[in-house]
Parts: structure tokens; C-alpha cells; sequence
């Protein structure tokens, strides 16, 4: 029986092979690891509230008299805030009365219209009454302060005490 002779070649392309597999199994983990952390900061303030679609909202508004809806564009830079209102929001039980609106397909150059209203601030919320927009409510303005938001939702009658 003849032995056969392993070059040093052959062990060179394992060992190149078996650094490759763990530099792409590292990447993966770090990608992975990354990957949750954006995901535990990502807002679920849209699995909370009553979600329309961007589409639906003009028949939406047809169909109800009084509508308060909180407009955002889904940015990742709001989501510690709006884990803050969605705490906010549960404290006050304001899940079935508050519409979450996300105008990301829609908000071009830094502008969005809601029934042919221009916009230029998100997130916001927004008030309509008889299918006309009566308020809005730039949260970034005031410098998303949540009892500001109270007040706001407490003047346009969302919120009774």
C-alpha cells in the first residue's frame, strides 16, 4: 500500500479557506448584532394605533366626522420618541382613537400634502373635522415634549378629563 504524500500546497488552501469562512462567519455575527440593535429601536407605535394607508385617507376622512391622526415618515431618529408616546398613549387608552398615518412613500423633498394641504414637519398630529383639516400639531417644533402633546390632545377633545 503506497502512502500517498499530502503537498504543502493543499494545506495552505485549507487553512486560506478556513480564514475566509471565519472573516464571513465574524461579518454575519457583527451584521446580525447590528441588526437587532436597530430593531429594538424601531418605533411599534404603528402596531399600537389604527393604521391607514396613505391611498385610503381621502375616503377615510369622507366616511368619519372627527379624526385625530399622528403623521410620521417612519425615521429611525424618532423612534426612542415615539416608544415614549406609545407609552403615552397607552397610559391614556388613546389606541382606538388615534390613526397612525406614515407618508414615507409620499414625503419628497422635505414636503407631503394631506387633502391638498402642504406640509413640511414630521411627525405631527393632525385634526379633522367634516372632512377639513381644523389643527396640527408640529411635535418637533415643540421640542417633542410629551405633556405639550397632552395638551394639545386635551384642547382638541382627544383626551377628557
Amino acid at each position: 500500500m503506497a502512502k500517498k504524500e499530502v503537498s504543502l500546497k493543499n494545506y495552505v488552501y485549507l487553512i486560506l479557506i478556513i480564514l475566509i469562512t471565519m472573516g464571513i462567519v465574524y461579518y454575519l455575527y457583527l451584521w446580525f448584532s447590528e441588526y437587532k440593535e436597530e430593531v429594538k429601536k424601531m418605533s411599534d407605535l404603528g402596531n399600537y394605533l389604527q393604521v391607514i394607508n396613505y391611498n385610503d385617507l381621502e375616503n377615510y376622512i369622507i366616511e368619519n366626522d372627527t379624526i385625530c391622526m399622528y403623521v410620521t415618515n417612519n425615521d429611525l431618529s424618532l423612534a426612542n420618541f415615539e416608544n415614549n408616546l406609545k407609552k403615552f398613549l397607552v397610559e391614556e387608552n388613546l389606541g382606538r382613537l388615534i390613526l397612525y398615518l406614515d407618508v414615507s412613500s409620499v414625503f419628497h423633498e422635505g414636503k407631503y400634502e394631506l387633502c391638498k394641504v402642504e406640509f413640511n414637519s414630521v411627525p405631527l398630529f393632525v385634526m379633522f373635522n367634516n372632512g377639513k383639516i381644523t389643527s396640527s400639531y408640529d411635535i418637533k417644533q415643540n421640542k417633542y415634549d410629551i405633556n405639550k402633546i397632552s395638551s394639545y390632545l386635551q384642547s382638541v377633545g382627544v383626551i377628557n378629563d
